[in-house]
């Protein structure tokens, strides 16, 4: 393929001027038989003369159907192919009937051509090459995989990339012309498609992986649209659990709500490719918030992703994209932020109540100034975490002297070295030095400063006499 081809697909937006040529202009691209009853006629003869046998696996379990070399007009790229979701959605935006129908005018010249230019922009992805891979072979390795309408369940790419290669040099790449395919039987089932695209797609080789964008929407479509079970689906994509796969949906969620209310760019999914792990981090510790907090923490959460680039680079290392210091911490801090008169018309200096928690996410959402809003959250988040890790020093101090004491019990005295015990002594005198300050009752700023001053002198005189034995022994 020329180099001025793969630039044609490769930035994007080009696609769209291609289609829109097509579509108005000249005949199209890719012309498949529109008829899918016509097709599954000649496709069903076609069979009749198998070149031999392909194993493919149906959630009943593997079975074996025919191969056959096909016309390139029987052979019709699928709408529903997982890869193009995201793409199809944030290029009708603004237009959803039009998505709609896409669906029922599958095999038309015109949607056939707008999935061939995003087919062949996917084939070119150096995370699976299958156009470069194809180009240097100069042959077909694996049958594509069709139902028995021509519909391809798996290999749209590689019949993008075939077609495309043959249109440039015909002579060069004739074994494309009539594309080998496995045909499923008639009787398959649409939950049974959608599990064979599903499989396929995860095994290796050169198989390029779906977005995680376009992923989430494939799973939401199978279990929403086309009504399938969400056990079958934790199965097909192999989930750990149901967990998994409820909070993929709600990452989707999350990410549509932050392209619609904080972006004000629906469907726009190519501005959070990069921002995968901020989505599956925030949406790990909303699961963990009541219902009320983490409506407002979601907010809190999609308004600092979208300021993320006049934030500290650490800010995506605490809450809420990491787990909080104290349970605490998340209730503080919207405490702390509906005083701030720049969120709130009148500042609010009462306990939060549901409402207030409420009337603090709209504000988040539609804040006039998001960039200082951003920075203030961080500000009153990293304030309120060094507020608490100081409040649980006591805390952490009587966990470690329990440990140390049950340490000391293990201990007699016949396991200690003279040096040993040298050091113990000295760093009890100091512990119990301090201790006495502690719990001594509370002084002022003044008398606290002469008695800290005080312990430090007697710090230095016990290190002094403890050691003073010592000396003297090694003298004689």
């Amino acid at each position: 393929m020329t180099d001025v081809s793969l630039a044609e697909f490769s930035q994007a937006g080009r696609f769209r001027r291609h289609w829109r040529h097509q579509a108005f202009g000249k005949p199209p691209v890719i012309a498949p038989i529109e008829d899918a009853a016509a097709r599954q006629h000649r496709i069903k003869e076609a069979c009749q003369h198998s070149q031999g046998k392909h194993w493919v696996t149906l959630r009943e379990g593997p079975v074996q159907i025919p191969t056959v070399q096909l016309d390139q007009e029987l052979l019709v790229y699928r709408v529903d192919n997982g890869r193009l979701l995201a793409a199809l959605q944030e290029h009708f935006k603004s237009q959803p009937s039009s998505l709609k129908q896409l669906h029922r005018s599958e095999s038309a010249g015109s949607t056939q051509d707008l999935l061939h230019a995003l087919l062949l922009e996917k084939a070119g992805d150096q995370r699976g090459p299958i156009l470069r891979e194809l180009k240097r072979l100069k042959v077909q390795t694996e049958p594509l995989l069709v139902d028995s309408t021509g519909v391809v369940v798996n290999g749209n790419r590689r019949l993008s990339a075939m077609r495309q290669l043959q249109k440039e040099d015909p002579e060069g790449f004739h074994r494309f012309q009539k594309p080998l395919v496995a045909v499923l039987p008639d009787e398959i089932s649409r939950s049974d498609v959608e599990y064979i695209e599903t499989a396929l797609q995860l095994a290796p080789e050169t198989k390029l992986p779906y977005g995680w964008v376009d992923r989430r929407l494939k799973l939401r479509r199978q279990i929403d649209d086309l009504g399938l079970d969400p056990d079958w689906v934790q199965e097909a994509y192999r989930l750990d659990s149901r967990q998994q796969l409820d909070d993929e949906l709600a990452e989707l969620e999350l990410v549509e709500r932050y392209l619609s209310e904080i972006c004000g760019t629906p469907c726009a999914y190519s501005g959070v490719a990069p921002c995968e792990r901020l989505f599956q981090s925030l949406q790990r510790q909303l699961r963990l918030l009541p219902t009320n907090l983490a409506n407002a923490w979601a907010a809190v959460g999609l308004l600092l992703i979208s300021q993320r680039s006049e934030l500290s680079p650490a800010f995506d290392r605490h809450f809420p994209f990491e787990v909080p210091v104290t349970e605490a911490m998340p209730e503080m801090v919207l405490q702390r932020l509906a005083h701030d008169p720049g969120l709130l018309a009148h500042p609010l200096h009462k306990p939060l109540r549901r409402r207030h928690i409420k009337r603090i996410a709209d504000r988040i959402v539609h804040h006039h100034a998001p960039v200082e809003l951003a920075r203030t959250v961080e500000t009153l988040i990293d304030e309120v975490r060094q507020q608490l890790r100081q409040d649980r020093v006591p805390h952490r101090l009587l966990h470690h002297l329990h440990a140390s004491k049950r340490l000391l019990e293990k201990l007699t005295p016949d396991q200690l070295t003279d040096e040993e015990r040298f050091h113990l002594l000295t760093e009890a005198n100091t512990i119990r030095g301090r201790l006495d300050l502690l719990i001594s009752e509370p002084q002022s700023t003044k008398q606290a400063k002469s008695a800290q001053r005080w312990w430090r002198v007697r710090r230095r005189l016990t290190n002094v006499m403890a050691r003073l034995p010592q000396n003297k022994g090694t003298a004689n």
